[in-house]
């Protein structure tokens, strides 16, 4: 494929970087290069980057998530798997999947514009477990590759302006090689105790923090709104509860998403964190999908968007995220073309799912997230 010509440019900072995350600190850029057995961690980078060479993923995520705690990989299976058997992998799999579906869609890696819909917290981008899924090979280059079109909880932000500034970005080559690659979605956090919807971050040593915040505020504020007003009221928007904040307009896009989802007729029952995410999310991936020709992103080349769940996790452990849609604007077309099978055909080619993931004590990881997942939530 086209793609993989480029994409196998990714150095070997690439791989440093992601494992210098789960191992819970972060390596000096080129610190592999200089000398990866100088630590007694470097056996696991240099075979990560040996295994990376060979384009061996399947072996690359088993030898990440295998290290991953018991309870932290249940609570990530359980709640966000598939009825039809599709699994989380880690963010790391799922950029190299992006890529590969791009290759395979005809798509050239250096004619690629890479645009995100995913809420500005600093986990959902500093992390180099995203790194691929933004557009970056290394942590350095990441923030810089990626057009932001997402506010708070990842609901899209900038309006018909925005896409349209990021149409204006695309590559000028007309011959079918060029698009636009959108990542869109809610994110989640999963703490090592398998606490859903809460995280250990960056420079804080134990506290938990919830994750996503603003979706967690937002669902607070619901569940009081559904303490105070008929189901009516909140259907027709309730007046005054959705009265405009010009200092926060998106929180109040946050609370309108939350309240009309919230039980008992919307599909999220209070302190559901799984849910909640769920259902961000489909307001995120429905309201980019009405945006992309709107704003006439598709308007010069194709558009692919990739939707899901970021599962965020406590420093030193992996990301993950769960696919749920892959589509393709072909261009001037309002209407997307429906590729999920063909992108989880490519991550489970990719990716372990295709075979029972294993964990610390040996017991599959699809039997873990069984039998664990009440005591996880």
């Amino acid at each position: 494929p086209r793609a993989a010509a480029g994409d196998r440019q990714t150095d070997r900072q690439t791989v440093t970087t992601m494992v210098a995350s789960f191992l819970g600190g972060w390596y000096p850029l080129g610190f592999a290069t200089e000398d990866p057995e100088a630590s007694e961690d470097g056996a696991l980078v240099a075979e990560l980057e040996k295994l990376q060479r060979g384009r061996k993923y399947v072996e690359m995520e088993a030898l990440v998530v295998t290290r991953v705690p018991r309870r932290t990989l249940a609570a990530v299976l359980g709640p966000f798997s598939q009825k039809n058997g599709m699994l989380p992998a880690t963010a790391m799999a799922c950029g190299f999947a992006a890529r590969e579906a791009l290759g395979e869609l005809g798509f050239d890696s250096r004619h690629v514009l890479y645009a995100n819909s995913l809420c500005p917290d600093e986990v959902n981008r500093k992390s180099p477990w995203w790194d691929l899924l933004l557009g970056g090979g290394d942590a350095e280059n990441a923030s810089r590759m990626t057009f932001n079109l997402g506010g708070l909880a990842g609901l899209p932000a900038v309006g018909t302006t925005g896409f349209a500034a990021c149409a204006s970005h695309v590559s000028d080559r007309r011959d079918g090689t060029a698009c636009v690659f959108v990542v869109c979605g809610s994110h989640v956090g999963v703490s090592r105790t398998g606490q859903v919807g809460a995280v250990v971050r960056e420079r804080q040593s134990t506290r938990s923090t919830a994750c996503c915040g603003a979706a967690c505020a937002a669902m607070a504020w619901a569940e009081g709104v559904r303490a105070k007003v008929d189901d009516v009221s909140v259907s027709r928007g309730a007046g005054s509860l959705f009265a405009r904040d010009a200092d926060d307009p998106q929180m109040d896009a946050c609370k309108r998403v939350v309240l009309r989802c919230l039980a008992p007729h919307g599909p999220v029952a209070p302190g559901d964190q799984a849910a909640l995410a769920e259902a961000v999310y489909g307001a995120a991936f429905s309201k980019v999908c009405d945006l992309v020709p709107k704003g006439g992103l598709n308007a010069e080349v194709p558009v692919v968007v990739l939707g899901g769940l970021q599962i965020n996790t406590d420093r030193g452990l992996p990301d993950f995220f769960a696919p749920r849609d892959f589509v393709v604007f072909p261009r001037g077309s309002n209407v997307p073309n429906a590729k999920m099978a063909f992108f989880e055909k490519i991550l489970n080619r990719v990716t372990s799912n295709a075979v029972p993931l294993k964990v610390n004590n040996g017991h599959s990881a699809r039997g873990a997230a069984r039998s664990s997942t009440k005591a996880s939530n």
